[in-house]
C-alpha cells in the first residue's frame, strides 16, 4: 500500500479517517468530495510528504479541520474546501499550494495571510455569495470571483506587481467578477489599475519572451483577460467612440509582423 498514488472516497458515507492513513507513504492524491458524513479527519493525514490533491468539496459534516505545521512540508498543490468549514491561517503557510478552490463556501472574508502562500496561482472563489471582501494578493495567474453577490471591496496589488515587474509570465492569465454588482467605486477602480499594469507589463515584455510564449500557445500565449460588470471605460483606453463600434487604425505592415512572430 505504500506504492498507492491516488485514493477516491467520494460520494461514501465514511464518518472518519483511520488514523492508519499516514501508512499511505506515497499518496498523492485524496478525494474525499461528497463525503456528507465525514465528521473527523486525524493530525496524520499531514504527515504525507507527496500530498498534492486534497479534496473536501461537500463534506457538509465536517465543521473544523486542524491544519498542522507539518503540512508544511508536503507538496499540496490543490486544496479544495467543504461548504462549512472556516478557513485557517495557517493553510497559507503551505509552501507548495498552487490551486486554491473554495467555491461555494459561506465564509464572509480570506485572512490578509494568503498573501504568504508564495506558489498560489490559481484562487476559485466562484458562488461565494456571502464573501464580501478579498485582501491583497500577490500576484496570481488567475483569480474567480463570478456570482460573488455580496462581494464589496477587492484591494489592489499594485506593490506586489511591482516587486514582480520582470516576472513577466506572472502577469498573463485571467480575472473574473461577473455578476459582483455590490463592487464599490474603489474595487472597481483598483480593478482597472491592476488590469492596467498587467496589460502594460505584457505589451512592453521583451521580443524573445513573446516569441517563447506564441510559440507555445499562439492564441493565448501572452494575453491578459479580466472580465466584470459595469457601464464605464477607464481613461487609459486609446481608442473610445460613442456608440456600439469603434475603428481602430492597425500599421501597415502589422499582419506581416504577427505571421512572421508566430512561424519564426
Amino acid at each position: 500500500m505504500e506504492h498507492l498514488k491516488f485514493l477516491s472516497l467520494q460520494g461514501t458515507a465514511v464518518k472518519e479517517l483511520h488514523s492508519s492513513i499516514k501508512m499511505l507513504i506515497g499518496l498523492q492524491s485524496l478525494i474525499l468530495d461528497r463525503c456528507e458524513n465525514l465528521e473527523f479527519v486525524p493530525d496524520s493525514i499531514y504527515s504525507s510528504k507527496h500530498l498534492k490533491t486534497l479534496s473536501f468539496a461537500g463534506c457538509l459534516s465536517l465543521s473544523n479541520l486542524n491544519l498542522s505545521l507539518g503540512l508544511c512540508s508536503s507538496e499540496l498543490i490543490s486544496l479544495c474546501f467543504c461548504i462549512k468549514l472556516e478557513i485557517p491561517d495557517l493553510l497559507m503557510f503551505l509552501p507548495w499550494l498552487r490551486d486554491l478552490d473554495l467555491g461555494g463556501t459561506k465564509f464572509e472574508s480570506i485572512p490578509s495571510s494568503i498573501k504568504r502562500g508564495c506558489q498560489l496561482s490559481h484562487l476559485r472563489l466562484n458562488y461565494c455569495r456571502n464573501l464580501r471582501s478579498l485582501p491583497e494578493l500577490h500576484v496570481l495567474r488567475s483569480v474567480e470571483a463570478n456570482d460573488c453577490r455580496s462581494l464589496t471591496t477587492v484591494s489592489i496589488s499594485r506593490n506586489s506587481l511591482t516587486q514582480a515587474w520582470e516576472k513577466y509570465e506572472l502577469f498573463r492569465g485571467s480575472y473574473y467578477f461577473t455578476n459582483c454588482r455590490n463592487l464599490d467605486h474603489k474595487a472597481r477602480s483598483n480593478i482597472f489599475t491592476d488590469a492596467q499594469l498587467r496589460i502594460m507589463r505584457v505589451a512592453t515584455a521583451p521580443a524573445n519572451f513573446k516569441e517563447e510564449e506564441c510559440y507555445k500557445d499562439i492564441t493565448g500565449g501572452t494575453s491578459v483577460s479580466i472580465v466584470y460588470e459595469g457601464n464605464e471605460i477607464p481613461n487609459w483606453f486609446s481608442h473610445q467612440n460613442n456608440g456600439c463600434s469603434i475603428i481602430v487604425k492597425l500599421p501597415l505592415d502589422w499582419y506581416s509582423t504577427c505571421m512572421e512572430l508566430i512561424h519564426s
